[in-house]
C-alpha cells in the first residue's frame, strides 16, 4: 500500500492515510472471517420497518437479507458500494439526503455520486460546529427544500418566556428581522379586531349584543357607539400604519478594485483640491477647476475639459464645503451645489455624451448621522430625479468623509467600478447604501400627540403657508388638539380671498385668536420681523412651491425661486428659533425629497435640504420633525386630473383625514423623520424602474416582489440563456481589476461556505484547509463558483487550488484565457471592430466589410436555430432586421456609437 501511494503521489496526486484500526473490506480481513460469522450467528435479527440500500450490492435489501449473518461476514469483506447505492436512491426518485454521522464525509462524497444538482444533501453532525446548531441547520434547510418537520418534536411548545437578546453591539452586526408594515398594520388591526363574531354582533346592535353578554340593553346604549368609534379609529390607524416608510443605509459588500479605468473629469472649485491622492487610484484622471458661483461656470469647465473627446466618467465636487472659503461666502441661497450639478447635467446632454456623472459630498451621511451641512443634501435630492429623468447620463451619489485617506478612496473606486449602487456613504473601507424601510407601527400608547413623545401641543403655532387649502387644514387640526393661538403666514397675508371664512372655520374647531401675517419666509428679514411681532411656541413650515419642469428647461434663477420657500424658509426658522424652547417644530416635506419625482428635480432638492435642516436641528439637541408626504386630495397641490394620473402610476391620492393620522404618529414617535405615502407598489415599481434600477427599494418588502418581475428593472445577468452575472461582470474589465474582482469574489463565497457574514477572516493566501476546510465544504464552495461562472469545475478543486489567490488565478484563466470563454470573445470581438474603425476604410471596403458584417451575424443567430431568445429585439424586429436594412454609413454609425459607449 504504501509503495502504490508513493508512486501517486509522485504523479502529482493527493493521497491519504485511512485513520482506522484495520483494512475492513479488503483481503486482510479473510483470516477473522470465521470467528466473526461465529459471532453473527449468534445474534437475533429483524427485518428493518424501513427500505435500506445494502452497501454491500448497492441496492434495495431484499427479505430477510439483513437478517443474515452471511450478509454481516460479506459486509466486512467485500467492497464498499457506496456509490451505487446513492445512485440506487436517486432512480426511486429521493431527492433529499441526511447524513446521520459525526461529519460531513459521506454527504460530500454522495455529491459526486449524483448526475445533478438539484437534490439537498445535509449532514446532521459537522466537527467543526456544536452539535445542537449542526442538527437545527440541517433540519432547517430539510425545511425550506419543502420536507415536513414534527416542529413540536423538535422545539417543544411555544413558550412564552422572553427571549435573550444577543451581546452582539460591538460586532456591528444585525440580527433583527425585518417585518413589513403591512403585515404589522394587519395584526394590529386583528389586535383591535379580536373575535370576528363578537364584532359582527357589535355591528348589529344592542339588542343581539345584550343577549350575547347576558346584561340588559339599556346598559349598552352609552356603549355600544363607543366601541363601533373605536374599531373604526384603530382600523383607520392600522391602516395608515402601512403608509409609514424611514430610510435606513445598508452595508453591501462590493468587488475591491483599487484602479479605476479610462480616462475621468473631477470638477471642483476654484482653489481647491479635494481628493488629495486620488490619481493613484484613478490614473486617467484630469482635474477641471471652476467657479461654482459662476451659474456657467461649470457648464464652459465641462465643454472645454471634454473637446470632442467623452472621458469615461465624471466625478463632481462643487456640492463639497470650499476649504479656504469662508462660511458666509458659502452660505449662498442659490445652492452652488444644486446650480452647479444642474449646470453639468444639461452641458452633458447638449455634448451629446453619455459619460456618466457621479456627485460626491461630504455631508456626513450614514446610519444614525445627521448631516452635518444640511445644503449637501439638496443636491442629493436633485440627483434622486437626476437619475429617473436622465438615466444615461447620471451615475450616482458618493458621501465622503472630510478628508478621505486611501481605504476611502479605495471603496470609493470599487463603487464607481461596480456601478450597481447609486446612493451610498463611504466611512473607512465600508460602503453603506441607501434603502426605504417599512417604518415600525405606532402603538396605541404612543400614537396621541402631546404624549410622551419628543412634541408637545403647542399654545401658540406658527404655520408657514398658513392660507392656503394646506396650512389651513393644518392649522384646524392643531386648534382640535389643544392650539388656542394661530399665525398664519403667508406672501399674500390678508389678501387672500375668503379669508373671513377661515379665521371663522379655525375658531370653531377650537382656535381662541388667528392672526394672518404677509410674509416671504424666503427672506431672513421679514422672518426675523414676523417672530419678533409675535411670539410662537410651536413652528409648523408647510410652505413651498411645486414646480413641475424638467432638468433641461430648468434655468438657475428658477431653481433658485423654487429651492428658497421651502428649504430657506426652513433654514431661517430653524436658525431663528435655536434659542427658544419650541414645543414643536414640524417641517412638510414630500416624497420626491425621498426617492424623486420626474419633472420635480429642485423641488426635490428644496425638499432634501429642509429634511436635512430637521436632522441636524436634532442632532443638536433641539425639537424638530419631518414629515415626507405622498400626495394629498382637497387642495393639497394635485388637481383631479393630476391624481388619476398619480393613481394609474401606482400612487394615490390620500384623505386629508387619514393622512393626519400619520403627522399623529410622526409628533408623537421618538422619529425625526417620517415618509407617509399610500403607494400600489406592484403598480409603482414598473413604471419608476422602466428606465433605471432602484437599489433603494431592494429592501422594502412590499416592493421585492415587483422588483423581480419586471424585466426593465434589472434582468438577472445570465436569465434566459445569457451570461452569469459573475462573467458579464468581469469581461469588461482591465486584467488587473478582473483579478481583483475575482479573487473578492471566491473569498466571498467560501466565507458562505464556511458560515462567516463577511470575508474578513478569509486571507488572499491563507490556505484553505487551514481555514476550517473539509471535504463538504469544499463541495459547497465549488458548487457556488460554478453557478456564479458556468464553469465545469473539478471536485478536487480547493486541493488543486489551496488559496483564494490560487483559485481567483485559475478562475481568471478559464474566463479569459485561450479557451473559448465568451468573455475572450467578447474581448476579441471589441478588438477587432476597434481595428476596422481606426483603419478608417474607403467606400469600397465599407460596402465590402458591411456585407460580411452581415453575412456572420446571420450566420451567429442562426447557431441554436429557433429564434426563442427574443433579448437582442426592438419592437418585434431583431437586431439582425435592423442591420438588414441599415446602409453602410448607418452601419458604421451604429459601430461608432457603440464603441463610445
Amino acid at each position: 500500500v504504501e509503495q502504490v501511494a508513493s508512486e501517486v503521489t509522485a504523479q502529482g496526486r493527493r493521497t491519504s492515510r485511512l485513520r482506522v484500526s484495520h483494512a475492513f473490506h479488503s483481503p486482510l480481513m479473510e483470516p477473522m472471517l470465521d470467528a466473526f460469522r461465529e459471532v453473527a450467528e449468534r445474534v437475533d435479527y429483524a427485518s428493518p420497518t424501513i427500505p435500506v440500500v445494502s452497501n454491500v450490492t448497492g441496492r434495495l435489501a431484499t427479505e430477510g437479507e439483513l437478517a443474515s449473518a452471511d450478509y454481516w461476514v460479506r459486509h466486512v469483506r467485500e467492497a464498499v458500494r457506496f456509490a451505487d447505492g446513492i445512485t440506487a436512491l436517486s432512480a426511486q426518485g429521493v431527492t433529499r439526503f441526511l447524513e446521520i454521522g459525526p461529519d460531513g464525509t459521506l454527504t460530500a462524497l454522495a455529491r459526486t455520486a449524483l448526475a445533478d444538482d438539484a437534490s439537498l444533501l445535509t449532514p446532521a453532525l459537522r466537527k467543526d460546529t456544536p452539535e445542537h446548531t449542526a442538527v437545527l441547520r440541517a433540519i432547517a434547510l430539510l425545511h425550506v427544500d419543502g420536507a415536513e418537520i414534527d416542529w413540536d418534536t423538535v422545539i417543544g411548545p411555544c413558550s412564552t418566556v422572553g427571549v435573550d437578546l444577543p451581546t452582539y453591539a460591538f460586532q456591528r452586526t444585525r440580527f433583527w428581522p425585518t417585518v413589513t408594515a403591512h403585515a404589522v398594520a394587519s395584526a394590529t388591526a386583528s389586535d383591535l379586531r379580536g373575535d370576528a363574531s363578537f364584532w359582527s354582533v357589535v355591528e348589529q346592535g344592542a339588542p343581539d349584543l345584550a343577549d350575547t353578554l347576558g346584561v340588559p340593553e339599556e346598559a349598552l346604549s352609552a356603549v355600544l357607539p363607543a366601541l363601533a368609534e373605536l374599531r373604526r379609529e384603530h382600523g383607520e390607524r392600522a391602516e395608515v400604519d402601512g403608509w409609514r416608510y424611514r430610510v435606513d443605509w445598508e452595508p453591501v459588500e462590493l468587488p475591491t478594485q483599487r484602479t479605476l479605468g479610462g480616462r475621468w473629469l473631477l470638477l471642483q472649485a476654484s482653489g481647491d483640491l479635494p481628493l488629495e491622492g486620488i490619481e493613484r487610484f484613478v490614473p486617467g484622471l484630469q482635474r477641471v477647476t471652476c467657479d461654482a458661483r459662476d451659474r456657467e461656470g461649470p457648464a464652459r469647465a465641462l465643454e472645454a475639459a471634454v473637446d470632442g473627446a467623452e472621458p469615461a466618467g465624471v466625478l463632481s465636487c462643487l456640492a463639497m464645503p470650499v476649504t479656504g472659503v469662508g462660511e458666509a461666502e458659502q452660505d449662498s441661497e442659490a445652492n452652488p451645489g444644486v446650480v452647479g450639478t444642474m449646470a453639468l447635467v444639461q452641458a452633458l446632454g447638449d455634448l451629446g455624451a453619455s459619460a456618466p456623472l457621479w456627485v460626491l459630498t461630504q455631508a456626513a451621511f450614514g446610519p444614525g448621522r445627521a448631516p452635518g451641512d444640511p445644503a449637501q443634501a439638496a443636491v442629493w435630492g436633485f440627483g434622486r430625479v437626476a437619475a429617473l429623468e436622465h438615466p444615461e447620463r447620471w451615475g450616482g451619489l458618493v458621501d465622503l468623509a472630510p478628508q478621505p485617506g486611501d481605504d476611502e478612496l479605495v471603496a470609493l473606486v470599487s463603487v464607481l467600478n461596480h456601478g450597481g449602487e447609486d446612493q451610498v456613504a463611504v466611512r473607512g473601507a465600508a460602503v453603506l447604501a441607501r434603502r426605504l424601510r417599512p417604518a415600525p407601527p405606532s402603538t396605541s400608547a404612543a400614537a396621541s400627540f402631546g404624549g410622551d413623545g419628543d412634541c408637545r401641543v403647542p399654545r401658540r403655532l406658527l404655520v408657514t403657508g398658513g392660507t392656503g387649502a394646506l396650512g389651513v387644514r393644518v392649522a384646524e387640526w392643531f386648534a382640535g388638539r389643544g392650539t388656542r393661538e394661530l399665525v398664519l403666514a403667508s406672501r399674500g397675508g390678508s389678501d387672500v380671498e375668503g379669508l373671513a371664512g377661515t379665521v371663522a372655520r379655525l375658531e370653531a374647531a377650537g382656535a381662541e385668536r388667528v392672526d394672518v401675517v404677509a410674509c416671504d419666509v424666503a427672506d431672513r428679514a421679514q422672518v426675523a420681523a414676523l417672530l419678533a411681532d409675535h411670539r410662537v411656541d410651536g413652528v409648523a413650515h408647510v410652505a413651498g412651491i411645486l414646480d413641475v419642469e424638467p432638468i433641461d428647461a430648468t434655468t438657475p434663477a428658477r431653481a433658485e425661486r423654487i429651492m428658497a420657500a421651502k428649504a430657506m424658509g426652513a433654514v431661517h426658522l430653524d436658525e431663528l428659533t435655536r434659542d427658544e424652547d419650541l414645543d414643536t417644530f414640524v417641517v412638510f416635506s414630500s416624497i420626491a425629497g425621498v426617492w424623486g419625482s420626474g419633472g420635480q428635480a429642485v423641488y426635490a432638492a428644496a425638499n432634501a435640504w429642509a429634511d436635512a435642516v430637521v436632522e441636524a436641528r436634532r442632532a443638536r439637541g433641539a425639537m424638530g420633525v419631518s414629515v415626507a408626504w405622498g400626495p394629498w386630495s382637497g387642495g393639497g397641490m394635485v388637481s383631479e386630473g393630476g391624481a388619476a394620473e398619480l393613481e394609474r402610476r401606482g400612487l394615490r391620492v390620500m384623505d386629508p383625514e387619514r393622512a393626519l393620522l400619520g403627522l399623529e404618529s410622526a409628533l408623537a414617535g421618538s422619529d425625526g423623520t417620517a415618509i407617509v405615502a399610500d403607494v400600489d407598489w406592484e403598480r409603482f415599481v414598473p413604471a419608476f424602474t422602466s428606465r433605471r434600477a432602484a437599489p433603494l427599494l431592494t429592501g422594502l418588502p412590499q416592493a421585492v416582489g415587483a422588483l423581480g418581475e419586471s424585466d426593465a428593472v434589472r434582468p438577472e445577468p445570465g436569465a434566459g440563456g445569457g451570461l452569469p452575472a459573475l462573467v458579464e461582470q468581469v469581461a469588461a474589465l482591465s486584467p488587473q481589476a478582473r483579478a481583483e474582482a475575482l479573487l473578492g469574489h471566491v473569498r466571498r463565497v467560501a466565507a458562505r461556505a464556511l458560515g462567516h457574514t463577511d470575508s474578513s477572516g478569509v486571507g488572499a493566501d491563507r490556505a484553505f484547509r487551514d481555514m476550517g476546510f473539509d471535504s463538504l465544504t469544499a463541495v459547497e464552495l465549488r458548487n457556488g463558483l460554478i453557478k456564479d461562472t458556468g464553469l465545469s469545475l473539478p471536485a478536487t478543486l480547493v486541493f488543486d487550488h489551496p488559496t483564494p489567490a490560487a483559485l481567483a488565478r485559475y478562475l481568471d484563466a478559464e474566463l479569459s484565457g485561450e479557451g473559448g470563454t465568451m468573455a475572450t470573445m467578447l474581448a476579441d470581438l471589441e478588438t477587432s471592430v476597434a481595428r476596422i474603425m481606426k483603419a478608417g476604410p474607403d467606400q469600397d471596403a465599407r460596402t465590402l466589410l458591411g456585407a460580411r458584417l452581415r453575412a456572420l451575424l446571420g450566420e451567429i443567430e442562426t447557431v441554436g436555430g429557433d429564434g426563442a431568445d427574443d433579448g437582442g429585439t426592438h419592437d418585434g424586429l431583431s437586431l439582425g432586421d435592423l442591420l438588414e436594412g441599415a446602409s453602410d454609413e448607418e452601419l458604421f454609425d451604429l459601430i461608432s456609437r457603440e464603441l463610445e459607449q
